[in-house]
This record gives C-alpha cells, structure tokens and sequence, in this order.
C-alpha cells in the first residue's frame, strides 16, 4: 500500500518502488510520444490521471478522493518529468528567476557547485524524478528555468508532445501559472464531487439564500497558496492561521484540532499496540488490530483506497499504450 519510498536509499531504486509509488501517486505518466520513455513523462491533467479523477467522483469516499486529487495537483507541478530513472530527467543549469531576493538561493547555489565538481566523476544526483531540478517545480511562488544537456544526442525531447519547450532551452517556468491551473481545476472537480455526493456540503458554506459562499473564499486560498514564504514550516503556519481564520468560517474550534498533523494518528487509532518504532519496517509481526474499530479506521481506509487507485491506474496506461507488468 506504499505511495512512497525513501528516494536516498539504493534499493528503493528499483523498478517496483518507481512504478507503483513515484509514477503512480507523483509523476502519473501522460502517456503521450513515440517511445516508452517520453510516455512516462508526466503531464498537467494528463488522460490517465484525468480518468482517475473521473472514477473517483463515482464513488462516495472522500479518501479516495483526496489520494486522486494529491496525484491530479502532482501532475501540474511535476509535468515534463517522470517517475522513473531516465534522460527525460537529465537536466542542467537549473535557475531560480524570481523571486530575486531568496534564502534559498545560496542554499541551492551552494549544491550547485557541489554537483558541477561531482559531475567530473558522474551525476551527483541521478535523474530521478525532479531531483535534478531541486525542489523547484514544488514552490508555488517561483518563475525559474533549466536547459537539457546539449552535448549529446537528447532523445527525451519531443517537439509535439511538450508545449513549454523550444528547443533544449526552457526560457521561463511560471509556477504561479501552473499553480493557478491546478487551483482553478481542483475547484471545479470539488464542485463535482459535492454535486454527486451532497452529503458531505456543509451549510456553512452558503447564505441564507442557499448560494454557495465560494469566490471570496477562493480568492483568499489561492493568494495563501501563491504567498511568498521562506521556509516549509512558515508556510505551513500561514495556511493554519488561514483555516481558522473566523471571518471565512472553514473551520470552528472544534474541527481545527484535525489541522494538527501527526503522523502517528492513524495508526494508533487501527492498531492496538502501535508503537512507533516497532511499525517503522515495511513488515510488522504481531500487528493487533482494534476489534470493531479496525475496519473503520482512516488507516484501514487509506489502504483500501491505495489499493483501489493502483489497480485504476494500472488499467488506464495500459489502454493508452504503456503496459506496465505490476502485480495489481
């Protein structure tokens, strides 16, 4: 049920942990192109990930929803790279444009030069995922750019198949746009989902006159998601104080405790004798479920919603050409 892996341990780089975790859940393959590998390439509400969410909305379980919409926004910031090892991801001279004036700059300049100086021997990051492009495409608020290695003979660029790309150069990567696309997307699909399963509106979101309190509250999470912020944890406080925010009436003070996040929650609530460090392996003997409990908890229902969406999407890339041997 795994939807991730450590990405700095040698043996998570296997074909199983990349298929099934990476491009399953962060890189959802657009399977467009003329090769296997430019079909892995991810693309912004790509058709794979589109059915996915379509699939969802016909079935009344917010979980399964939430796992389908994290890979939908996944797809937007992700796009033009895959989830597998290969030179779609091989990159070079990554570029922070704006903001001009950011932390980061020397933190990420710093590795730069480390790798510029490992690369003599080989890659100091393999070109897995994004990670040659940093935490980049992840940063809501940034405009940055990257160039392919045009030393050699690049196969992973297809003129037809990557809008954003001329040539082996992206000029300028605007991830607010990106952002924005996703956001305004996602709402629609909330849309959709409260339409088809009306009993999970809350009546708080509309007046008196039962018209949805939608645009000012919009407006307010999408200038929070593109808000200039320096670190995770900063930005993490913002978007708190912003659920809680009386004025927008998201969240009362009952419902706030559930902004808390811990990672242990679940998982004390499914097993009775959780305990952190004996659960952190990917087998666990001796696991006692809670009895009448098990099967209602959020972690039992996250496993089944995990399993659901790996056999949807395995089944959706092979009718659009890119069989993937898999054991769901």
């Amino acid at each position: 049920m795994a939807t991730c892996h450590q990405y700095f341990k040698f043996k998570t780089m296997n074909y199983s942990a990349m298929v099934n975790n990476t491009c399953a859940f962060h890189f959802v393959p657009g399977c467009e192109g003329n090769n296997v590998v430019r079909k892995f390439r991810c693309q912004a509400g790509g058709r794979v990930v589109s059915d996915l969410v379509s699939e969802a909305l016909n079935h009344d379980d917010l979980v399964r929803f939430g796992v389908v919409l994290h890979a939908y926004a996944d797809s937007f910031s992700h796009q033009g790279f895959a989830g597998i090892v290969c030179r779609v991801n091989d990159i070079v001279q990554p570029r922070m444009i704006e903001p001009r004036f950011h932390p980061r700059r020397i933190v990420d300049g710093i590795r730069l030069l480390g790798r510029r100086a490992l690369a003599k021997v080989d890659q100091a990051i393999p070109p897995y995922g994004h990670a040659q492009a940093l935490a980049y495409p992840d940063m809501s608020h940034l405009a940055w750019s990257y160039k392919y290695d045009a030393t050699e003979k690049f196969t992973a660029l297809d003129r037809d198949d990557f809008a954003d790309h001329s040539d082996t150069h992206t000029d300028r990567i605007d991830n607010r746009q990106r952002f924005k696309d996703a956001f305004e997307r996602i709402s629609v699909h909330l849309k959709d989902f409260l339409q088809k399963h009306p009993t999970h509106r809350d009546a708080l979101m509309f007046d008196g006159n039962g018209a949805p309190r939608f645009d000012g509250i919009r407006r307010t999470l999408f200038e929070t998601l593109l808000s200039l912020s320096f670190s995770e944890k900063g930005k993490e406080k913002n978007w708190i104080r912003v659920l809680k925010d009386e004025t927008l009436g998201l969240f009362d003070e009952e419902d706030a405790a559930s902004l808390e996040y811990s990672s242990d929650l679940w998982l004390s609530e499914a097993f009775a004798n959780y305990d952190k460090k004996r659960f952190d392996h990917r087998t666990v003997d001796g696991a006692v479920v809670r009895v009448g409990e098990f099967e209602k908890s959020n972690w039992y229902r996250f496993y089944e919603a995990v399993g659901w969406y790996k056999r949807i999407f395995h089944g959706r890339c092979r009718a659009y050409g890119l069989e993937l041997p898999n054991d769901y």
